[in-house]
């Protein structure tokens, strides 16, 4: 298993989480996650579950069977960071889509 301390960092920046928040999001220990960000391995089933939330709907799916247990406020930032995230995903691929649509039509006399 590769070091995740970077990526548990990475995860809780995104979403602007404390700790606590990503203790409640995950299951995972507060002082667990601490660890894992200063360095130390995480078992097989915590670094699994930690490596999977890099996907935005994989967090959202344990957000949303957890948010009844977070503040208000916190469950709202979430909220509106994963639908941005969604929104500009969704474009990328729009434009990506119009891109290649694009390329097709400009070869078609080659």
């Amino acid at each position: 298993m590769k070091d995740i301390s970077n990526d548990v960092k990475k995860l809780r920046s995104f979403f602007s989480m404390s700790r606590n928040t990503l203790s409640i999001i995950s299951g995972i220990g507060k002082s667990n996650i601490a660890t894992y960000e200063n360095g130390s391995i995480p078992s097989k089933s915590n670094y699994i579950l930690l490596t999977a939330m890099m996907n935005i709907n994989t967090f959202n799916i344990l957000f949303i069977s957890s948010k009844q247990l977070l503040r208000k406020n916190v469950v709202i930032k979430i909220e509106s960071i994963i639908v941005m995230s969604t929104e500009l995903r969704e474009r990328k691929v729009s434009e990506y889509r119009y891109d290649i649509m694009n390329i097709k039509k400009n070869t078609e006399n080659f």
